[in-house]
């Protein structure tokens, strides 16, 4: 089990953002977390907890938020849970807590800190989705940009971004997540034949006003997307 530390972002919606682990993480697979998104504007709570391996280990899933009292998981997989709890929470410390066993590797704890805004954030969200033909376009180079998305801030705010796409291919395909020209998130997907798998990759954080570029990016050619319906860049916008 490994403590994160964290940073927190007053308003409706509130990130935890760039979380490190304090302890030397177990080998092999075990149960991370890595970003917590916390809507508190109304009642119920929403939590979407992202991370890595949140299905490790024997189950049942048992999430808990300190004694703020009980956890309905609406969804989980082994990237996201979505939960909600009855709010509005108030301002204070929280440790969130996601379980799936009793061993060491399976669960984790996050201390976050929900700090009461004296103005409502604005937020909102942008859904591209992937326009290119073919299913996928084996003709589709590498290292160009699968999925674009463009929005323009009016001030310095916060964003959580989410890339999802299929592939179609045999052993490793990789996905990348890019920012402004920056790589930011990666994610690799592995079959032993030539099959279907989803890629799924994620990050958090703060950007400033301005226009800003999202793209998805692989470095695998002719593998990726099959339509609208099988990939998308989904950000929100916290200003």
């Amino acid at each position: 089990m490994r403590i994160l530390n964290r940073t927190l972002v007053a308003g409706v919606l509130m990130l935890v953002l760039f979380s490190q682990a304090i302890a030397a993480q177990p080998p092999g697979g075990h149960l991370n977390i890595t970003q917590v998104l916390v809507d508190n504007s109304s009642n119920p709570t929403s939590l979407m907890i992202v991370g890595e391996d949140l299905d490790f280990g024997p189950g049942p899933l048992v999430v808990t938020l300190g004694s703020a009292g009980p956890i309905t998981i609406n969804s989980a997989t082994g990237t996201l849970i979505d939960a909600e709890i009855a709010g509005p929470l108030t301002g204070g410390d929280y440790l969130l807590t996601v379980s799936m066993g009793n061993g060491q590797s399976q669960s984790d704890e996050y201390d976050l800190t929900i700090v009461a805004a004296a103005a409502a954030a604005n937020h909102r969200t942008i859904r591209t989705e992937d326009t290119r033909a073919g299913c996928p376009d084996r003709s589709f180079p590498a290292n160009t940009a699968l999925i674009t998305q463009k929005f323009t801030m009016a001030s310095n705010g916060f964003v959580y971004v989410t890339g999802d796409i299929i592939r179609h291919t045999i052993r490793r395909a990789d996905l990348h997540l890019h920012i402004d020209g920056n790589l930011i998130d990666r994610t690799l997907t592995y079959t032993s034949s030539p099959q279907w798998e989803d890629a799924h990759v994620v990050w958090t954080g703060p950007l400033p006003a301005g226009t800003h570029l999202v793209e998805l990016k692989s470095p695998s050619r002719g593998v990726w997307g099959c339509g609208s319906a099988w990939g998308s860049i989904d950000t929100i916008i916290i200003e």
